[in-house]
């Protein structure tokens, strides 16, 4: 049994899969289980236990480098390999959880026998599909249409799990932050920081859930941010009545 689970960006949708990679591994335990990912959110699941391989699309990074004379030839080069790497394997099962165009498209090139999805896909993605199911409503919480799917192919999971591979140098980096950060004792990390304005919280409400974390918990609360985003953090702080909140640049 060959899987690949198409799930390419973003970093918040892809955490949002995992459960559906511990369902199926958990219903298929002797599959080999593949993901196709953009480079964006690769690092989640580089290592991953559960995963037997990842295949990386540097879509992005190759569009920026075809609009420059001297990068074309290296990033058509790289096109051709990534192809033939997607098309190595006769899935068995290859099961979309992207459902826009740019995943459909790269699903009609991967070589499976089911191609398994919802119909009536976003920007017609479902046509690429041979196996389409009811659409799930989009009111419901992204891991529930998930994992929707996976029931669909016999799943039965008894809960949500979000194995999320930590390596050595993970952890070492943010030893090496708390350290450069005194933060010492129990802390909590917030990121309010969302690329759509769709998925963001009010600064208020983050400024009182902080407050009451560091009253009730005694806790530091921490706002992990690149220099960049200081503006934003900076407006969050001067929302916040009282504790220390800490906040750590990215390490570099």
């Amino acid at each position: 049994m060959n899987i690949l689970i198409v799930k390419l960006s973003a970093i918040g949708d892809v955490v949002h899969s995992l459960p559906v990679l511990y369902a199926l591994r958990e219903r298929f335990p002797s599959a080999h289980i593949a993901w196709l990912v953009e480079e964006a959110a690769s690092s989640l699941l580089e290592g991953h236990p559960l995963l037997d391989r990842l295949i990386v699309s540097k879509r992005k990074s190759w569009l920026k480098a075809l609009g420059h004379a001297g990068n074309k030839k290296r990033a058509v080069i790289e096109i051709k390999s990534f192809i033939h790497e997607l098309r190595d394997t006769k899935y068995d099962i290859v099961l979309d959880l992207h459902a826009l165009l740019k995943s459909g498209l790269l699903i009609f090139l991967a070589r499976g026998t089911r191609k398994v999805g919802y119909d009536r896909g976003d920007e017609g993605s479902s046509i690429f599909l041979n196996e389409k199911i009811p659409p799930y409503d989009i009111e419901k919480h992204a891991i529930l249409r998930y994992m929707n799917l996976a029931t669909y192919l016999g799943a039965q999971p008894d809960g949500y799990y979000f194995p999320i591979p930590i390596s050595d140098a993970d952890r070492r980096s943010v030893r090496q932050i708390l350290e450069n950060e005194r933060i010492e004792g129990p802390f909590m990390a917030i990121n309010p920081i969302a690329k759509w304005d769709s998925k963001l919280w009010d600064k208020k409400r983050f400024a009182l859930l902080a407050d009451h974390c560091i009253r009730e918990f005694k806790l530091t609360v921490v706002f992990p941010a690149a220099e960049k985003m200081t503006p934003i953090f900076s407006q969050l702080w001067n929302r916040c009545r009282r504790g220390r909140l800490i906040f750590a640049a990215e390490p570099t």
